[in-house]
């Protein structure tokens, strides 16, 4: 009954964006109080994730073409409320980028000044943050030594450091965190298989895809006003203990 009313809400959520977010937090405060009544097992793995990602906006005046190669890696931890479905969570160091060329000048405002930079300027961004995902893993049964698996959630994402650069050097991996937001969410979805190696212990694989929802920039000094969004494809590979 309640497999059910949660595969419901995550339709819905898939489907409408503004649903995302409410539909993802009803469906794992509805699972969190299953798992008195479910037999609890834990899980834990530790994975690398090389990824490429974009940037897009709502902003026609800002051109965001071009992707950056970024890496993620860090630890997840699977609580199973059921022997297939499992809430999942972890923390991971993410590093990824995008591009911005403006079509007006605008000013950067670095750790050290604020530099003027021409309209028409490509600036290479790149992004360091700690990324700590909550969602829901949903797993088949064993076929052979695999196990498929897809995972859907929210990312919460903290910043750490951000720097920029462009062509003309006016700036070169300059520290630009007040250009940069503290925080930010992405959802997320995925997939992918277990590959047993007898025992508990299983090599991972899968696909993962993710978006902002939150604004990345300031938009200080007069920038354009715009919704900057980072989009990201990443291919998951570890180690299940």
């Amino acid at each position: 009954m309640l497999i059910n009313y949660c595969s419901i809400l995550l339709i819905k959520s898939l489907k409408n964006r503004s649903f995302r977010i409410y539909g993802l937090l009803i469906i794992l405060v509805l699972l969190s109080n299953h798992l008195s009544y479910s037999q609890k097992k834990t899980s834990f793995s530790v994975s690398v994730e090389p990824l490429i990602s974009w940037f897009s906006n709502d902003n026609q005046n800002i051109d965001t073409k071009g992707s950056k190669i970024g890496i993620a890696y860090g630890i997840t931890l699977d609580r199973f409320f059921d022997e297939k479905y499992a809430i999942t969570s972890g923390f991971f160091m993410t590093y990824f980028g995008g591009f911005l060329n403006y079509g007006d000048t605008v000013n950067i405002k670095t750790s050290i000044d604020t530099v003027m930079i021409p309209a028409g300027t490509r600036m290479s961004y790149n992004l360091h943050y700690l990324k700590i995902p909550l969602g829901l893993k949903f797993k088949t049964v064993d076929i052979g030594y695999k196990i498929f698996y897809f995972e859907v959630g929210m990312n919460a994402l903290i910043r750490l450091n951000s720097k920029a650069s462009t062509d003309n050097n006016l700036l070169h991996r300059d520290k630009i965190r007040d250009e940069t937001r503290f925080f930010n969410l992405a959802y997320f979805v995925g997939a992918g298989l277990e590959y047993s190696l007898g025992g508990s212990t299983s090599l991972i694989g899968g696909i993962y895809y993710s978006n902002s929802l939150l604004d990345i920039t300031t938009d200080i000094l007069n920038k354009p006003n715009d919704h900057l969004r980072s989009n990201q494809i990443a291919l998951k590979l570890g180690v299940l203990f």
